[in-house]
């Protein structure tokens, strides 16, 4: 399997620390974000790992080169979005089911169970999801019409929240060459696919 990390972006919105380095080359307990998930994925036989860049791409190039050689890198030339670089990728040399991810997440997950989940639900695309709690500090109220049929009393609420980390087949990559716009984030794209009839599944992790 062929794993792509999404490493173009400017992170907006930490300007200040982001001005002359680009987010996943960022610090976190003295070691580089885009590291924890490069040295993770080191211990999994990817047949290809690609670093998708875009901002001060040079510099990501030279300093993830340094300590990972076989990595190879998607050089865009301008942003494409977080999903418009698979419109680059050619349909013969892509592994039949390949891996997306942020670079600036740390999380551990089993890659092996989530290509099994993904093969064994004939997925076009499987979305790693955790479960996100919220606490409403208020009593919220429920109505039809102005009538009142309940009140809880801070209620808390459950949502599945993606996670950043998704296993596409390559079908998809036929199907993205309809949209004609070259810049693509990857939410436009998931909800295009599901208008399309498309197999969209969702693989709960816990860290």
């Amino acid at each position: 399997c062929d794993f792509y990390l999404l490493a173009g972006g400017k992170g907006e919105r930490m300007k200040k620390k982001t001005n002359k380095t680009p987010k996943p080359l960022l610090k976190y307990k003295k070691k580089r974000i885009i590291f924890y998930l490069l040295d993770y994925l080191m211990k999994y036989r990817f047949k290809n790992v690609f670093v998708v860049t875009c901002y001060l791409k040079n510099k990501m190039q030279k300093i993830l080169s340094k300590k990972y050689k076989k990595i190879k890198f998607i050089k865009e030339s301008s942003p494409l979005g977080t999903a418009g670089f698979l419109k680059l990728l050619n349909f013969r040399s892509v592994s039949e089911n390949f891996f997306v991810s942020n670079s600036d997440i740390i999380v551990k997950i089993d890659y092996n169970s989530l290509y099994q989940y993904h093969r064994n639900n004939k997925a076009d695309l499987t979305i790693c999801c955790f479960t996100k709690e919220f606490n409403i500090p208020y009593g919220v109220i429920e109505n039809i019409n102005k009538k009142i049929f309940s009140l809880n009393e801070k209620p808390k609420l459950y949502y599945s929240v993606n996670s950043g980390i998704y296993l596409f087949n390559k079908k998809v990559l036929k199907v993205i060459k309809s949209i004609s716009k070259s810049k693509i984030e990857i939410n436009d794209l998931i909800n295009f696919l599901i208008k399309k009839n498309m197999k969209v599944k969702q693989f709960p992790i816990y860290e």
